[in-house]
């Protein structure tokens, strides 16, 4: 029996069932449990088509940054140059930027970071 405040450790990427027991002077008691998982495997993003390839070169002065994901996100943002951060366009797996007047002659760099959904418990 726990009295008072308690620390424990769920299991990873596994379902865990926690119930929580009361009871008053009077004798009466009451619990209520809940089940849920800790998800500590980040999802994949992959840059797909027609996404420029890595280290590529081109001669056009837009470009379609489009990602796909293997799990739902809440939200996809884009570092663009490494000074800017984008809320990409999109949903759930799907996510796309399109930058449709970029200086030519320059070089520009994309990096992508994801937001998880966090699904109900």
């Amino acid at each position: 029996m726990l009295d008072g405040n308690t620390t424990f450790t769920a299991l990873d990427n596994q379902q865990s069932t926690l119930t929580i027991y009361a009871n008053d002077t009077a004798g009466n008691v009451n619990s209520t449990t809940v089940t849920f998982t800790i998800d500590t495997n980040p999802p994949t993003i992959t840059f797909v088509y027609p996404t420029p390839e890595n280290d590529s070169t081109t001669q056009t002065i837009f470009t379609f940054i489009n990602t796909t994901s293997s799990e739902p996100l809440s939200s996809a943002v884009l570092e663009w140059n490494s000074t800017e951060n984008v809320t990409m366009s999109g949903s759930v797996q799907n996510h796309y930027y399109n930058n449709t007047y970029l200086p030519s002659a320059t070089t520009h760099i994309a990096s992508m970071q994801a937001i998880q959904y966090i699904i109900g418990m």
